[in-house]
């Protein structure tokens, strides 16, 4: 969710970094405090507008895009007053807002689609035959008439960059803010604020055939509804304590469409050999063509989330401590459907890996990607089929915080601190989650079977697809309990107790000079990634097949793309399972030193060394990656630590960084017509929890790692990292005129 107070509802913005106290979770912490009515009434209004007139063209095509955007709004607050009933001068205020944006973006796409020829089997711009009409896969023929759209950009014959989208992409948003405070009493304050906003992104069809129910990039529609609410009541019970209580709740829904049914686009193609009746839900086909844009690999989607906290503070101050303690209450709650969906038409991948092993006359003919597609030979596929698509995800956090601002002496300050932290596991009303035990080790019929499924509960077995349970067998299938683990699956860690410290010291009897340090523990609080992909697993059948070439010709070919029976041992893929028993929070160590010198005549000077380092990091590794041996790749399968199964996405926290930085910074107060500051930063930033994508932003479930049996393979420089940094700011004002 995109949701921020309109900028003219927001009083202030407290931005706290750098060993935050106990009082925070998060190593930074940003506090937006709204706007109050006051006893006069007060109001505006305001319109921010950007157009194409306003704008330079773009130095190489010399053309302005086109631009009109449009953001409006009013506001106004006061004391809240009903004339001959209520009067709520110096007791009861009002503060609203409206904002509205209306953004029409006109964008353009430019991508690889096959030319006419190419559509026509003629292949000679590739170095390729030309195909008869009756060589071309009906199935082939159709993708390209209702999914590839005709070339339009470039020159004529042209096979690459040849196709260009224009279309419009409007963005559209209102947002309302309202607040109320009450003046209870002179030691009593109450205040509740509301924040709504409505957007909706819009991408129309374009470009597509006239008989296209879908355009090669994809029409969709997206609207989305945030909301929050928060109150608070603070309670001044004597001059030296104040109890503050505050509550929310925070969330959002929205609704993605593509506008074609997944029963509608299979009928239309004539796409058979599925294997299972098609469920409603907008899909195509997601072809994957080397050297092309591919098609489909979306899917309409529902989803909504919310985030309901209470938590209270008391502050005390006594002598020279001023004490805070606090506990701190959060109820997550998400509901998703759709698992899988893109996949339920199938994904076709065609690189020409396998067509290169072809026979034609009993001779080796290497085929390009494109011919393979026209031929309908996939290298490889892959083919869900979902009995539970939604599910219903929720959990509890805690926390709770004791801290210590002490004034040792009128030149050292101390601010000392505990926090507790527990995040449990997230759990699924729906009990569509799964996991895999690795070191489950089970005889059945004779054979040793390396590897356990687990569910949550007995319930769950009613939702599970046969042709999972078939393609895995015999790897045992087991409740939670069975597994002794939890039914979230994971066992959550109870023990994250984490300090923290910082100091202020004046070491001389003037205040020109004041060392600052800290050093704080600090843990991160999964949330999804841990459940995203482990939603619909039992309860699908993401079947993944290889193909392959017997006697010069291929096992599975359009119209028929997969084997008869789904269920093949070894298809089956395990998206994101997630140690269940060893699994830590990832938590970071940060410490910071700085020196502040007053130089005179406004001038400051800064040294600052910051460093931090992170422990239990996730990462995802391969749990069915062979071992490096000498032995061939033919034998590659039964070597592998299941061979029951395909691939194996096991998430652990193994992950590491380091970071550390030097500042210098200097900075000269306005006098004298002058302004300026200016820093340079030198920093170091090792982590093997990175992945190996340097463009592709892991988030919390870590990156991919290169070797299971080497974790520390990929420790390294991180790639987005930037080693020295100098920023300079001057603000000048001219010696003449008047003023």
């Amino acid at each position: 969710a995109e949701l921020f107070p309109s900028f003219n509802a927001i009083e202030e913005i407290r931005v706290s970094e750098v060993i935050n106290p106990a009082e925070f979770g998060g190593v930074a912490d940003i506090a937006t405090i709204s706007k109050s009515g006051t006893n006069g009434y007060h109001g505006g209004a305001f319109e921010n507008l950007q157009n194409s007139y306003m704008n330079a063209a773009n130095t190489f095509t010399h053309t302005t895009p086109l631009l009109k955007m449009n953001d409006f709004g009013i506001f106004m607050g006061g004391p809240i007053r009903i004339p001959r009933v209520y009067n709520g001068k110096n007791k009861t205020f009002f503060f609203a807002s409206y904002e509205a944006l209306r953004l029409p973006r006109q964008q353009i796409q430019i991508e690889n689609v096959p030319s006419l020829a190419m559509r026509s089997g003629d292949l000679s711009a590739l170095g390729g035959p030309v195909l008869a009409p009756t060589q071309i896969s009906p199935l082939s023929a159709k993708i390209l008439q209702y999914l590839y759209p005709l070339p339009n950009f470039g020159a004529p014959g042209a096979t690459t960059n040849n196709y260009a989208a224009y279309f419009s992409d409007p963005i559209n948003s209102s947002q309302g803010d309202l607040r109320f405070d009450e003046s209870i009493s002179s030691r009593q304050q109450a205040f509740v604020h509301m924040t709504y906003k409505n957007r909706r992104l819009q991408v129309p069809p374009h470009a597509s055939p006239p008989s296209s129910p879908s355009a090669l990039l994809g029409a969709f529609s997206q609207p989305e509804i945030d909301y929050a609410i928060s109150a608070g009541y603070t309670f001044i019970v004597s001059p030296a304590v104040v109890n503050e209580l505050r509550g929310g709740a925070a969330g959002n829904h929205y609704a993605t469409t593509y506008g074609i049914q997944a029963s509608t686009a299979a009928g239309e193609l004539g796409l058979t050999g599925l294997g299972y009746s098609i469920p409603a839900g907008d899909d195509v086909p997601n072809v994957v063509l080397a050297g092309f844009q591919g098609t489909g690999g979306t899917a309409s989607s529902l989803g909504s989330n919310r985030t309901l906290q209470l938590l209270d503070t008391l502050t005390w101050t006594k002598g020279r401590h001023t004490l805070k303690f606090g506990a701190d209450y959060r109820y997550l709650n998400g509901l998703y459907t759709n698992v899988f969906a893109s996949r339920r038409l199938g994904r076709f991948n065609f690189n020409g890996s396998v067509s290169s092993q072809l026979l034609t006359n009993g001779v080796v003919t290497p085929y390009e990607p494109y011919e393979a597609f026209l031929l309908g030979i996939p290298d490889s596929d892959s083919i869900a089929t979902v009995i539970q698509p939604d599910t219903h995800a929720y959990s509890a956090h805690y926390a709770g915080f004791a801290q210590d601002d002490w004034k040792v002496s009128s030149r050292l300050t101390l601010n000392i601190g505990l926090r507790y932290e527990y995040h449990p596991m997230l759990r699924d009303h729906l009990n569509n989650v799964t996991n895999f035990l690795p070191n489950y080790t089970s005889v059945v019929n004779g054979q040793t079977v390396n590897g356990a499924v687990v569910i949550p509960n007995q319930q769950s077995f009613s939702l599970l697809n046969p042709a999972f349970a078939q393609s895995i067998y015999p790897t045992p299938i087991l409740t939670a309990a069975e597994a002794g683990i939890p039914a979230s699956l994971r066992v959550s860690q109870k023990t994250d107790f984490v300090p923290r410290f910082g100091f202020a010291w004046k070491p001389f009897s003037s205040d020109r000079t004041v060392i600052r340090g800290g050093y704080g523990v600090f843990v991160e609080a999964l949330m999804g990634s841990m459940v995203d992909d482990a939603w619909g697993v039992h309860t699908s059948d993401v079947a993944n097949f290889t193909n392959s070439v017997v006697n010069g010709r291929p096992t599975y070919s359009f119209p028929y793309p997969y084997p008869s029976n789904l269920a093949q041992p070894g298809s089956q893929a395990f998206y994101q399972a997630f140690d269940p028993k060893n699994y830590r929070d990832p938590y970071v160590e940060e410490w910071n030193l700085t020196l502040e010198q007053d130089l005179g005549k406004g001038i400051g000077l800064r040294l600052s060394y910051d460093g931090n380092h992170g422990q239990h990091l996730g990462v995802v590794t391969n749990a069915n990656e062979v071992q490096p041996n000498t032995l061939g790749f033919s034998t590659a399968t039964n070597l592998a630590p299941f061979p029951l199964w395909d691939y194996i996405a096991y998430q652990k926290s193994l992950g590491i960084s380091n970071y550390e930085s030097a500042t210098v910074a200097v900075q000269k107060r306005f006098s004298k017509g002058l302004q300026f500051q200016a820093s340079y930063i030198f920093t170091k930033n090792l982590a093997d929890n990175a992945g190996y994508d340097p463009v592709y932003f892991t988030g919390e479930a870590g990156g991919t790692i290169t070797n299971q049996f080497d974790p520390r393979y990929d420790y390294g420089n991180v790639s987005f990292s930037r080693r020295q940094r100098f920023l300079a700011t001057f603000l000048y004002e001219l010696p003449i005129g008047k003023g």
